[in-house]
């Protein structure tokens, strides 16, 4: 009995994945509303700002399916270097992102790593 309820719920599970693949697939608008599910921005930004350009970082490494270590490979292939002139590590990337310490140039370079486009038009 355990086992079958264990296979059930691995298998609702798998569905449950598979259909949030499929709306970010066809639905971008999706997208925003599955990263503030999966990769909530803390309250200890005080700032709106602060907090869509936090969003904005982790709805780009969630689309193109990226974490902070492989989004360091990708800054350090294009030799992008920290503000401390030293190549980037995941942790030291999930720290900046996370406290939101970064500049529109770091966004930029993110875009230009992933070939993602920055839409400013969707700012309020």
């Amino acid at each position: 009995m355990q086992v079958r309820l264990a296979n059930q719920k691995q298998s609702t599970l798998i569905c449950v994945v598979q259909y949030i693949v499929m709306l970010i697939q066809r639905h971008s608008y999706y997208l925003a509303f599955l990263c503030d599910l999966l990769c909530p921005v803390k309250n200890k930004h005080n700032d709106k700002w602060t907090r869509q350009a936090v969003k904005f970082v982790k709805c780009t490494m969630l689309e193109h399916d990226l974490d902070y270590a492989k989004l360091a490979d990708k800054l350090n292939e294009m030799g992008v270097l920290t503000d401390q002139g030293v190549v980037f590590t995941g942790p030291a990337l999930r720290t900046k992102v996370n406290y939101g310490r970064f500049s529109f140039t770091f966004i930029l370079q993110l875009a230009a790593a992933v070939g993602a486009e920055v839409d400013l038009k969707m700012l309020k």
